[in-house]
């Protein structure tokens, strides 16, 4: 677990300074993956891949992001896997509303997102989220670094119990 950790710091701190998850960390990842797990490794993956690339096409998270949480759930297993991933998207999710508050934008957000969502259930039909015009990326989070601090915390309670 602690090549995973030291993977998952290098994708959150080329997210954090590039605003992109380098492919490199990710491969590393993945071959640490399939080294220490082996076929559990690609089965979990493969499970992992199918709602990522759901909330990916729906324009939800970024391909590094989701490239991330799949070698995430490869490493740990499908369970342990997605509970790091959800304690990573809670972590997100509380920086995301601290931005939000202070930029004073949390009720255009949530009516442009209710906006989006009612229009995707009238139409029946399923486009990307596309954030509100004017935004310039200061509400942005590089997820990476929260999918990585959620991870870390679950396996830091896993250790203790």
């Amino acid at each position: 677990m602690a090549l995973l950790c030291i993977l998952l710091f290098g994708g959150a701190w080329t997210d954090c300074k590039y605003r992109r998850v380098k492919n490199s960390w990710l491969l590393w990842g993945i071959a640490a993956g399939v080294w220490l797990q082996g076929m559990a490794f690609v089965t979990a993956a493969a499970a992992a891949l199918i709602p990522v690339f759901l909330l990916f096409r729906l324009g939800l998270l970024g391909a590094g992001d989701g490239k991330m949480m799949v070698c995430i759930a490869g490493c740990l297993g499908l369970q342990d896997g997605f509970m790091a991933i959800g304690f990573g998207m809670a972590v997100g999710a509380v920086w995301s509303l601290c931005i939000l508050l202070h930029h004073r934008s949390l009720v255009t957000r949530l009516n442009y997102l209710y906006a989006w969502f009612r229009q995707r259930v009238q139409t029946k039909t399923w486009t990307a989220y596309i954030p509100p015009a004017g935004e310039h990326g200061e509400e942005k989070i590089p997820l990476a670094a929260c999918l990585a601090v959620g991870s870390y915390v679950y396996l830091l309670l896993e250790y203790c119990r």
